[in-house]
């Protein structure tokens, strides 16, 4: 596959912030995405808690009309995980979303997958004060707090996931939202 050209990365590396979506990590990614997503050479940074601060209503903003996306964290233990969404985050009243969507979690030489299970529909969850996504038993998959500073992750039977943390509480050192340009 073609190499991928990040979109307006430059001011994260240059404040010194190592992102966390790389080309290794898309190397890993790719196959697992749509096709549409999977074909697309251009990914966006669309929300970096080092460009745009730590402010869930600025995500909501930046990713407005943008999805699907690809969110990533890296937390304070340096796992990296995260999401594929197939619709832009937004302030909902119930969950939204695709079987298309899936968590990942980054492991030493790839990833680990966690499609949907088919066991519900419990894909993403968006409020004012947090983003859920997976859900079941309740349980959320991975759980983003209103401030983006402290997360949380649990088995949820939307994907059968293991927790991607290394404890169901963790802190957020860095996230970002990634879109797809076709």
């Amino acid at each position: 596959m073609p190499s991928i050209q990040f979109i307006d990365r430059e001011e994260q590396e240059e404040n010194g912030v190592k992102p966390i979506i790389d080309h290794e990590l898309t190397d890993y990614i790719r196959p697992h995405l749509p096709l549409m997503q999977r074909e697309s050479t251009k990914w966006k940074l669309r929300y970096s808690t080092a460009q745009h601060g730590i402010s869930l209503n600025t995500l909501y903003q930046q990713v407005k009309n943008a999805g699907p996306l690809l969110l990533a964290i890296r937390d304070t233990d340096n796992n990296i995980f995260g999401a594929y969404v197939s619709e832009a985050f937004h302030v909902s009243k119930g969950f939204y979303g695709t079987r298309e969507c899936f968590l990942w979690k980054y492991i030493k030489g790839g990833l680990k997958m966690y499609p949907t299970s088919g066991q519900n529909e419990y894909f993403i969850l968006s409020e004012s004060n947090y983003i859920a996504i997976g859900g079941g038993n309740g349980c959320y998959g991975l759980y983003i707090d209103e401030d983006i500073q402290n997360g949380q992750s649990s088995e949820c039977s939307a994907f059968f996931n293991e927790q991607l943390s290394s404890s169901v509480h963790f802190q957020i050192l860095s996230l970002e939202v990634w879109s797809f340009e076709i």
